[in-house]
């Protein structure tokens, strides 16, 4: 890799969009598109925002516990017949002016426990999620760079394969001129020559869709064509293929995040059912202090008079009966129902994860072995396209024979790079389905893939 690429930084690709120099290729290489897809991607964006809202909601909880004050005054105005205490009407003026603070507590011991409770784990869920979107985010890009990756490497075998037929065809067309062959030799190979073309076309096509793709992903200009480091297309090893299969899903279970916040859902469920089931046994406390003035007396006149100084107090200790307390069935019955759909869903992401981790595990080894027998193709294919040419020089082989054996070669390199782009994809997805931590996206470092059996990318 040379200098340049080397310490080749995010800064680089954003320079270029806004400098609008999106008409030449912006260079971009594996540990780019990983910085930046940690940096830029909108949905890591939105789960560190939730999670950040979790934890706001678990101070909400945490300071339900707490009393609150009360600061203000109140202008009281009377006219006409008022009841007296012991029932009789009269008629009667009155105006007063109370002012002062107030120290007021309406305390739920059992719902400020629970409440707490629920919103550490539903923190714990969300922290989750936020690992389980960074991991997804770095496969999507991981795999979108593959594809881009690809579609370069293949553009360059097919307009290899396109020098050569143009080649071919201005040979047979001067033998056809001079005599030497037969005419419809050269619209033969013509009509090659207009297929490789169409070959060419699509290749370059599916590069600019790959590079689209990618620059949403990093949320960079599509209009921006981002060219790939190709010396970056070598098969990686990430996995040690020596590690046996129940030893991945043990892994698996262990690191997935998605266990994570299922457990943490799980435990959640189960907090608010114990405070269906015993929080209403647990009375509500309420306090209230009031201290200040008042003032005031018979008639409409100076509420200010007789101004002197009062306080009040008050405790209060209650049970809660019906709904949302005691003898509450149908609340206890809802949680029970929540808890189990809960734990089912758990076992539903156990068997999915396992099915993942099986999958993945087959097709890293079958395209191991695909990518062996790929080489062996390309290698007779290379072979083949040495001996037809040796056969065309001493006048023993045709034009259209050494044809066929470079598009035999053409499509043994297409399928021996698209094995290497699935079989790296496919390493790429056994790691994601692992649960393999992440670290250094927040930083901006290199990132690296590590875990048991797992090695640095190479």
């Amino acid at each position: 890799m040379s200098l340049v690429m080397r310490f080749f930084t995010p800064s680089v690709v954003m320079l270029a969009i806004v400098s609008g120099l999106s008409a030449a290729p912006t260079n971009i290489d594996l540990e780019t598109t990983l910085r930046l897809a940690g940096a830029n991607n909108l949905q890591i964006k939105i789960a560190r925002e939730k999670l950040s809202e979790a934890r706001e909601r678990e101070s909400v909880a945490r300071n339900k516990r707490l009393p609150w004050i009360s600061v203000g005054s109140a202008l009281r105005q009377h006219q006409d017949q008022i009841q007296t205490v012991d029932g009789k009407l009269i008629n009667a003026d009155k105006r007063s002016l109370s002012a002062g603070v107030g120290l007021n507590l309406m305390w739920e011991p059992s719902e400020v426990y629970y409440q707490n409770l629920v919103a550490k784990q539903n923190t714990r869920a969300e922290d989750a999620a936020m690992a389980i979107e960074r991991a997804g985010v770095i496969y999507q890009s991981t795999v979108a760079y593959g594809e881009l990756l690809r579609a370069s490497a293949i553009v360059e075998v097919e307009e290899n394969s396109l020098q050569l037929v143009n080649r071919h065809y201005a040979q047979v067309k001067a033998s056809a001129e001079a005599g030497l062959v037969f005419a419809g030799d050269v619209h033969r190979v013509a009509a090659q020559q207009a297929r490789t073309q169409v070959n060419v076309r699509q290749a370059q096509e599916a590069v600019v869709v790959a590079s689209a793709r990618l620059a949403s992903l990093l949320r960079l200009d599509p209009s921006v064509q981002l060219e790939p480091a190709k010396e970056n297309l070598v098969p990686l090893d990430l996995i040690d293929r020596k590690l046996e299969l129940g030893g991945l899903v043990t892994q698996a279970l262990a690191q997935r995040q998605e266990l994570t916040q299922f457990d943490a859902r799980v435990e959640a469920t189960k907090q608010e059912l114990d405070g269906a089931r015993y929080g209403p046994l647990v009375p509500t406390i309420g306090a209230q202090i009031n201290y200040g003035g008042l003032g005031g007396g018979a008639g409409l006149g100076d509420p200010t008079r007789d101004f002197a100084s009062s306080s009040d107090c008050a405790l209060t200790v209650a049970w809660r009966v019906g709904p949302g307390g005691l003898f509450d069935r149908s609340r206890i019955r809802l949680n029970e129902s929540r808890l189990r759909r809960s734990k089912l869903e758990m076992d539903a992401m156990q068997d999915q994860i396992r099915r993942e981790v099986v999958e993945q595990h087959a097709r890293v080894a079958s395209l191991a072995d695909q990518l062996s027998l790929l080489s062996s193709i390309c290698e007779s294919a290379e072979k083949t396209v040495e001996l037809s040419r040796q056969r065309r020089e001493s006048g023993v082989g045709l034009v259209l024979e050494d044809i066929t054996a470079e598009q035999e070669l053409t499509r043994a390199r297409s399928d021996y790079i698209t094995c290497i782009t699935r079989y790296n994809q496919a390493q790429q997805a056994l790691v994601w389905a692992l649960g393999s931590p992440v670290t250094g996206l927040e930083s901006g470092d290199w990132v690296l893939l590590r875990s048991n059996g797992l090695s640095n990318p190479k």
